[in-house]
């Protein structure tokens, strides 16, 4: 990982996701986030974003796995991508994943603990209920 240039605390962008209930949502919100706040949001927007024609490595859509049953070998594949993703983006140093498939439930979650070029780290869960096609995130803000 190249250093960036800028230093972390200076970061700055608008939010994603609203912060009541971790519903994702497909618009800004208006509020600016700060820090590692835009950070683990980056990690988590990329999580749910489909891969971009001209750089197939920077998202994973984690909607693909709606409607499926997973195998064994399916969860660890989702584990190892996600990882990677989230390892792509600036600032982040290293990114422990779990996912995890509830047939009954009917829900795919991943789980992330993103640790950032500060030593700092952040909890991050993204959750597909195949039941209501809803995607939802959930993180821990820094501030």
């Amino acid at each position: 990982m190249t250093t960036p240039a800028l230093p972390l605390a200076q970061l700055t962008d608008y939010s994603t996701f609203t912060a009541e209930d971790g519903a994702l949502v497909f618009d800004l919100t208006g509020r600016v986030i700060r820090g590692a706040d835009v950070v683990i949001e980056q990690v988590a927007r990329a999580w749910v974003t489909e891969k971009l024609p001209w750089d197939p490595n920077a998202g994973e859509d984690i909607g693909l796995a709606e409607n499926t049953q997973p195998s064994a070998r399916d969860l660890a594949w989702w584990k190892m991508r996600l990882g990677t993703v989230a390892q792509r983006i600036d600032y982040v140093q290293a990114c422990a994943v779990t996912v995890a498939h509830d047939g009954a439930a009917k829900t795919f979650t991943a789980r992330g603990n993103v640790t950032l070029i500060d030593g700092k780290s952040y909890p991050l869960a993204v959750q597909l209920s195949q039941a209501s096609g809803a995607v939802r995130v959930f993180l821990q803000r820094a501030a």
